[in-house]
């Protein structure tokens, strides 16, 4: 953590943090290594759910979301225990949970490319605003559509949210205009102009059927 709050983008940069001895001082330890930030981290990785979600994905698909190690599943507790702790220190009911994802640039080689021309990953968070604290998360490829396989994050972070929250709220609208645009692209690309009557309306069908899903979770169903 330390090394990203200091503009850190690789594991060497942390000989950086450990040259400052006052900031040692102030934690009163050494900093790790760098192999062994990078042995630490490596171990949250799982080969064999890579090599599942590409069988499991359709044929002609590309992209894949791999589920989580049994070692992120339990940091993942971690940070839902600290989110709990944080609200039980309030009297907060309300909940709005905003969706997004964001690019992070990256020259690994196993860095795939993004919808903006570079390479990377694009990790989609769940933040909850009213405690300004992330719920949820998920990183992906950079090839990973940002309107792809979202609807399990949205609903585990609900199903995350402390009994006392009554008033659930969600914002993420970006997600769903990207579906109803990404199925335009494709008609007219097949037609060479605008989509046919039927394609409209399953367009139409599946942004109203979103606004269904997202009116349900934040009613609490």
């Amino acid at each position: 953590m330390l090394l990203l709050a200091a503009g850190g983008e690789c594991f060497d940069d942390i000989r950086t943090l450990a040259a400052d001895e006052g900031l040692c001082r102030l934690l009163a330890r050494q900093m790790p290594s760098a192999d062994t930030c990078r042995h630490f981290l490596y171990e949250f990785h799982d080969e064999a759910l890579i090599e599942r979600a590409k069988q499991l994905r359709p044929a002609g698909t590309v992209a894949f979301i791999p589920a989580e190690s049994e070692l992120l599943a339990g940091l993942a507790r971690v940070n839902l225990a600290l989110v709990h702790a944080v609200a039980a220190r309030g009297k907060g009911t309300r909940a709005t949970l905003d969706h997004d994802a964001t690019i992070q640039e990256s020259h690994k080689r196993e860095a795939l490319p993004h919808y903006k021309g570079g390479r990377g990953y694009q990790p989609a968070c769940i933040y909850w605003a009213e405690q300004d604290l992330v719920i949820g998360d998920e990183y992906r490829d950079g090839n990973v559509p940002a309107a792809m396989g979202n609807l399990p994050l949205i609903q585990k972070a609900f199903q995350s949210l402390p009994d006392k929250v009554k008033d659930r709220f969600f914002q993420g609208w970006r997600i769903i205009l990207q579906v109803g645009m990404d199925a335009t692209r494709r008609g007219a690309g097949r037609r060479g102009g605008c989509p046919p009557p039927t394609m409209r309306r399953r367009q139409v069908q599946q942004v109203f059927l979103c606004l269904l899903l997202l009116r349900g979770l934040g009613d609490g169903a």
